[in-house]
């Protein structure tokens, strides 16, 4: 066998081999297609056929295609549903807008309102404040006039009680009087009786009394009056009286007389130091 030979030789080995893995191969991958296409049970080696695949899908489709409708159907409804309510909202905003201007109006006519309360409150309160002022005024008024009307009834009061105690002195004075005219009728009758004339001067009786009141150094007060026999013009001497020890201070002369005490004017010549307690006396012999 040459060399050719040996190759064809070689060649059919090889390409029996190759055809050999090629079967091998087929066989490995040969597929059943009934089972592939109709396959109503699905094993471990075979999936479901398709036929029946087909089926699960269009049935899957069908149930799509009823919810697609069903959702179609609620769309149009939830549509309609929403038109209506669009609607009412329009319909209610058109009402809301009309109350909006109506609120607007009646705000407008509750500012001008309260424009002219204001306007009016002002103006009540200035009259308040000047009916307060005027009050306030008549107040003092009143408090014056009710001080004066106190003022004048304590002062008739005190004219009464004056009236009164006058009234009183004026009693007194006259039961005085009548008991002075029957002294002095006695009086007349002891003259007559020792031979004296009625209408003779017998003078002051002597008075020793004592200085109650210096109000000024021109003025002095003593502790004898009309009814101790004192008359305006009688002049007494002012004496001090210390220890042991007489000293002359001055004269005096009367001004003024009551019952009980008498109002003198002190001599500005032969006043010394004129004090309460000093003694005066009158010292007259019948003339």
């Amino acid at each position: 066998m040459n060399l050719v030979g040996k190759i064809f030789v070689v060649l059919i080995f090889v390409m029996s081999l190759v055809f050999a893995t090629l079967t091998v191969v087929v066989y490995a991958t040969h597929t059943n297609w009934k089972l592939v296409c109709d396959n109503a049970a699905a094993t471990a080696q075979h999936k479901l056929g398709l036929s029946q695949q087909l089926q699960q899908k269009l049935q899957i489709n069908q149930e799509l295609d009823g919810k697609y409708n069903e959702t179609l159907k609620q769309l149009g409804l939830a549509k309609k549903l929403r038109d209506d309510a669009l609607a009412k909202l329009v319909s209610e905003t058109s009402t809301l807008e009309k109350q909006v201007d109506t609120l607007k109006s009646d705000e407008a006519d509750l500012r001008q309102e309260a424009s002219l309360a204001s306007a009016a409150l002002k103006a009540a309160h200035e009259t308040f404040k000047a009916q307060r002022d005027e009050i306030l005024g008549l107040v003092a008024s009143i408090n014056t006039a009710n001080t004066d009307r106190d003022v004048a009834i304590k002062k008739l009061l005190d004219a009464q009680n004056d009236l009164y105690q006058t009234g009183i002195e004026i009693l007194r004075l006259r039961q005085l009087m009548d008991d002075l005219q029957k002294d002095l009728k006695k009086a007349e009758d002891v003259l007559r009786h020792y031979g004296h004339n009625k209408d003779q001067s017998l003078g002051p009786p002597n008075i020793d009394t004592v200085i109650t009141e210096v109000p000024s150094a021109d003025l002095v007060a003593i502790k004898a009056g009309a009814d101790d026999g004192l008359r305006e013009g009688d002049r007494l001497i002012v004496y001090h009286v210390g220890g042991d020890r007489t000293v002359l201070v001055g004269w005096i002369k009367v001004l003024e007389t009551q019952p009980d005490r008498a109002v003198c004017s002190v001599d500005p010549n032969r006043q010394r130091n004129v004090q309460v307690g000093d003694r005066a006396r009158i010292e007259l012999k019948l003339q």
